[in-house]
């Protein structure tokens, strides 16, 4: 049995959770680090339910107008066994028994410059970033493609009185694994926040992505999230999903707790 589930929305989500305002965070020097737990389920265009836990520990550095982000993740599937899986949140179902794998999933490496272009009055920001997806999740075990990816993607934020627009553009290089050939994909995300509560904002994110297979539907999918900072240095987020196409999960959910030090 191997499948695979997507981490761009999510990886885009939890920074959006954690640093809905780039211009606090960038400000915000020093480390955070965040542990969270998610499940998304769906049948991807087969008969039975394909789950996913996902249980990622991640660390961020922020120093000047560079920010560097490490995610290490635990990653169990349960699916019907012949599942092959594809990156881009795109597992191929199985006919076979329910079977359950688990293991050390991809671990994601993040470089972001901040304030890449400001406009005079700060409230048009531009934020360019790198990221690495290391495969080292186990192939045999259907957990990745053991193969590493490469993205680049700008993230644009829109501040007006309470409320902030924000949007990602990015381009994705997929490693190529030796059973399959995959596409090299755009991928994009609008959404927006308001403050509902002191230091608490509600937002709304909707997250786009081409297949990896050219005879697939497009990824898409619909995220409604709510962060909370305390008065000291702890952050509470999260978020429930759903998805709009054969290749993404039908729902998911998930839940984060962080410390900056």
């Amino acid at each position: 049995m191997s499948t695979h589930l997507s981490r761009l929305a999510r990886l885009a989500l939890w920074t959006l959770l954690g640093l809905t305002s780039v211009t606090c965070y960038a400000q915000q020097q020093g480390f955070t680090l965040r542990a969270g737990v998610e499940y998304s389920t769906g049948q991807y265009g087969g008969t039975e339910d394909v789950e996913d836990l996902y249980v990622p520990i991640t660390g961020m550095l922020v120093s000047g107008k560079w920010g560097f982000r490490a995610t290490v993740p635990y990653l169990q599937v349960k699916a019907p066994e012949g599942t092959e899986f594809g990156p881009g949140g795109e597992p191929l179902p199985g006919t076979g028994a329910i079977v359950t794998e688990s293991g050390l999933g991809d671990i994601y490496l993040g470089l972001t410059y901040f304030d890449l272009y400001a406009s005079s009055d700060r409230r048009f920001l531009l934020d360019l970033t790198g990221k690495v997806k290391l495969g080292t999740a186990d192939e045999n075990k259907g957990l990745g493609t053991g193969e590493n990816d490469y993205s680049v993607q700008l993230d644009g934020y829109r501040f007006f009185d309470g409320f902030t627009l924000f949007g990602t553009l990015g381009y994705k290089v997929r490693g190529q694994p030796s059973y399959s050939s995959l596409d090299d994909v755009w991928f994009a995300s609008v959404g927006g926040s308001l403050p509902i509560a002191t230091r608490t904002r509600l937002g709304l994110s909707l997250n786009f992505s081409p297949s990896a297979y050219s005879d697939r539907e497009d990824l898409r999918d619909l995220s409604l999230y709510l962060s909370h900072w305390s008065q000291g240095s702890w952050r509470y987020s999260g978020y429930l999903s759903a998805g709009f196409s054969d290749t993404s999960p039908e729902m998911g959910a998930g839940f984060s707790v962080g410390y900056h030090f």
